[in-house]
């Protein structure tokens, strides 16, 4: 039951939504185009980029976009140089211009898939096409920006249609416009820069009346407080400036308390979220100018995401992956955590973090200048870990990275977690050897949306055929389990782990230990209860099957998705035991 303030609070909201329905806001005051004050100078980056591998991939990306096509959840996307912004590409279904909140845009059967009907309306393709006419592109990129920003408008009145239904959404393009604004801005004719900033104030207004304080007071309030934060930053000149300004702040002093833990993690427990997060409070932190009460949160969140990362630099899709990205969606989306890492070294002085070099163009020059790409990275940390607020252990060995789930499902209904505690992941170099599965999808099929959630999908026990807690789908889950460790003995020659999850009647004991660097022995322990039960221990591979050992193991096809939307055939195993009282399985994984 809402409590009332809540009522009160959604009350007003929505007869703030209906006066900006019947009186949208007057166009704000007009401004110098170029560059916005507060960040980098663009021509400075540029200079510094052109004839490089990045800007040569720059230029690839903008010629595609250019003739229609789109990189979107890692595929291309034929859309025309005038998409139809409401159509779900691969089902063709087109929602239509009803007052947003009447719009069922969580329902595929009316509405297609939101999140392939939303990712295009982003326009962060657009914020590449900008890039790209700073680095040469300018004539037809500058006309395709002014194309699609005006199309979109006219497509897609204030407040009417699905693109006004989610804030986050909201958030995304106003973020988008706004470096699109600043990176060509000067390059647009005045009359489409004025729609242009005409639409950014729009976006404002509407942000402050949907904050996701009580819907989803997660990654959507990040998002949603950032892009109201830099509207008022960055155009202080507008009528709501300053309390867009000081709202924003204040939500995200809280927030990143409150929804990053003590040891750095993301409370979503989601790997993909939690660069979400860190790049959302990376990127306000630099326009409120860097306060210091932010900084050892941002610098805990950074060594989080750098011990996620395997030695390859690429990270496992633990929970829930949505295909998408703060700035510069493109590229191989494991490996999105570098371009993240290289900002976070770059912008938080002395604090030496290992990344890929070759990633700095790709935010951190945009977001700090021209300096940032004569960053080196720091060395890889060799020692195993706990995380103790996430659970999360991080064994290694060399090249040998061991990663075990000992944490529960992400903060309130674990909306992004998967049934995956206890789950064990191992890399040797870039071999995957153990693997998470992924995501695929969150409404287009409700089976598979189940399944890459369930505790079937992960290395870990699934007992008398259910998971950890009862699935609310699409998003959540109900009386989820409690998990903790046990004991944490990290060594030279090594490491040990005991871990327990307690649901139900269930209590499973995981045993994990890494003889370093070539074997990882699981023991499991499962008591259901009086009567007979049925314990099954899942082992998905990266595709050598022999590496993983155990009695009676039978293998299967199931699922893997790489990316949000793509799914492939991929091979599990299975163990099986019945039985009465406390059921034991063993398994060898060879790493060497």
């Amino acid at each position: 039951m809402r409590d009332p303030k809540e009522i009160v609070y959604r009350l007003k909201q929505h007869v703030a939504n209906l006066g900006l329905l019947l009186r949208p806001p007057p166009p704000p005051p007009g401004g110098p185009a170029g560059r916005l004050a507060g960040l980098p100078d663009p021509e400075a980056v540029a200079r510094a980029l052109r004839g490089g591998a990045y800007a040569d991939e720059i230029g690839r990306l903008a010629g595609e976009i250019l003739n229609g096509r789109y990189r979107l959840f890692g595929e291309t996307v034929n859309l025309g140089d005038a998409p139809a912004w409401r159509r779900d590409w691969k089902t063709g279904l087109e929602s239509g211009l009803s007052y947003y909140r009447r719009v069922d845009y969580l329902n595929p059967e009316r509405a297609g898939d939101h999140k392939r009907v939303w990712e295009p309306a982003r326009h962060q393709h657009l914020v590449l096409l900008a890039q790209a006419a700073l680095l040469g592109e300018a004539e037809s990129a500058t006309a395709m920006i002014e194309r699609q920003i005006t199309g979109f408008l006219d497509a897609n009145p204030f407040q009417r249609g699905m693109h006004w239904a989610s804030a986050l959404e909201v958030a995304f393009r106003a973020l988008s416009w706004i470096w699109i604004d600043h990176l060509a801005g000067a390059q647009l004719r005045p009359e489409a820069r004025k729609r242009l900033r005409q639409g950014l104030y729009w976006h404002g207004c509407h942000l402050e009346r949907n904050l996701s304080i009580y819907f989803s007071r997660n990654t959507h309030l990040l998002g949603e407080a950032v892009a109201l934060h830099a509207l008022g930053v960055l155009y202080p000149d507008w009528p709501r400036a300053e309390r867009w300004r000081r709202t924003g702040a204040e939500i995200l002093a809280g927030e990143i308390d409150y929804q990053v833990l003590a040891d750095g993690a993301d409370f979503e427990q989601s790997s993909y979220y939690h660069i979400y997060a860190l790049d959302l409070f990376l990127f306000h932190w630099l326009l409120a100018g860097r306060p210091e009460s932010m900084r050892p949160r941002l610098e805990a969140m950074a060594v989080y995401l750098e011990a996620l990362t395997g030695p390859d630099g690429s990270i496992p899709l633990t929970g829930d992956d949505d295909g998408g990205r703060m700035f510069h969606p493109y590229g191989e989306r494991t490996m999105f955590a570098q371009a993240t890492l290289a900002t976070c070294a770059a912008a938080l002085d002395g604090l030496a973090l290992r990344f890929d070099p070759d990633q700095l163009p790709a935010q951190a020059a945009w977001w700090l200048g021209a300096d940032a790409l004569r960053v080196p990275p720091g060395r890889a940390e060799a020692a195993s870990r706990l995380f103790p607020d996430a659970g999360l252990v991080v064994m290694r060995a060399g090249d040998i990275q061991v990663l075990v789930d000992a944490g529960g499902f992400g903060s309130r209904r674990g909306g992004h977690s998967h049934s995956d505690s206890l789950q064990v992941l191992i890399r040797k170099g870039a071999a995957e050897i153990l693997i998470d599965p992924g995501t695929y999808t969150y409404v287009s099929d409700r089976e598979k949306r189940n399944w890459f959630r369930s505790s079937m999908a992960h290395n870990t026990v699934c007992v008398d055929g259910k998971n950890q807690a009862e699935i609310d789908y699409p998003f959540g889950w109900r009386s989820r389990p409690s998990v903790g460790v046990e004991q944490w003995a990290p060594g030279e020659a090594e490491d040990r782990l005991t871990a327990v999850c307690r649901y139900g009647e269930v209590t499973h004991r995981r045993t994990v230990i890494f003889e370093k660097p070539a074997r990882v022995r699981v023991i499991d322990e499962i008591d259901a209860g009086p009567g007979v039960h049925t314990a099954e221990q899942f082992w998905h591979t990266g595709g050598d099957r022999r590496r993983v050992r155990a009695a009676g193991i039978v293998w299967a096809n199931g699922w893997r998705s790489r990316c949000f939307g793509e799914i492939e055939e991929s091979e599990y195993g299975v163990v099986t035991v019945n039985g009465e009282g406390v059921l034991r399985l063993e398994a060898e994984i060879f790493t060497g």
